[in-house]
């Protein structure tokens, strides 16, 4: 991407300009696991499949999958590996198989803004009992990338259901702002407990994924929760 091109996105976008260049790249890695040997075995999800499929404001720094057939680590790599030969500036930091996910670091040279980054992929092999209405062919589309690739993707419902998981089991503050964004879309009233990170922590880290226009959220979300427009009572 040009230069000039960034910092137009990023201002229209109300974002930094590495995250401009980092959802150009994601969409790119989609692109290129819908067309792999892999593509009718993953499903995408989380965060990232929330921005780009279903049109969260939260930019999003991962990849993540579910397997739903069975694939072995060296296809995992070989793709993988192709994907890094077919873009400059792309390369694979770390990879492996751990117990219950297959895991790649990829690295992001950027030239034009000299600066590095990483994106991460996880392809989950936990066994989730996946039904075929927990997922479906959908496209992938940003405003930052000429790419619309298709990917079995998880529903709402369900990435709604793995979000209230997630709140429970770690304290991250994409999680709060994906479930608080997903009972929005939806039409739900929820129960959002309050974070037990420092609120000045949780509003640095989660400020830096959120444009302009949704900087003041996490100063409205850390309110107390008697008073928390999103809670039922």
């Amino acid at each position: 991407m040009e230069p000039e091109l960034v910092n137009k996105q990023a201002k229209e976008l109300g974002i930094s300009p590495v995250e401009i260049v980092r959802e150009e790249m994601e969409v790119f890695i989609v692109d290129a696991l819908s067309r792999s040997k892999i593509s009718n075995r993953i499903v995408f999800k989380g965060g990232t499949a929330l921005r780009l499929v279903y049109g969260s404001p939260r930019f999003s720094q991962d990849l993540d999958f579910s397997l739903i057939k069975n694939s072995n680590f060296p296809e995992f790599v070989r793709v993988i590996k192709k994907i890094e030969k077919s873009r400059d500036g792309l390369a694979i930091k770390d990879i492996y198989d751990k117990r219950n996910t297959l895991f790649a670091l990829l690295l992001v040279k950027n030239k034009l803004l000299n600066q590095s980054f990483f994106i991460k992929v996880e392809i989950s092999k936990k066994k989730y009992g996946l039904k075929k209405s927990d997922y479906e062919l959908k496209a992938v589309r940003s405003p930052v990338s000429i790419l619309t690739p298709l990917i079995d993707t998880y529903s709402l419902e369900r990435i709604f259901y793995e979000k209230k998981l997630a709140v429970k089991s770690r304290q991250e503050p994409r999680d709060y702002f994906d479930l608080w964004w997903l009972g929005e879309k939806l039409g739900k009233k929820i129960q959002i407990g309050q974070p037990k990170i420092h609120r000045g922590k949780f509003a640095g880290e989660i400020s830096q994924l959120l444009p302009d226009y949704l900087k003041s959220w996490p100063k409205n979300f850390l309110i107390p929760l008697r008073s928390h427009p999103s809670i039922k009572k």
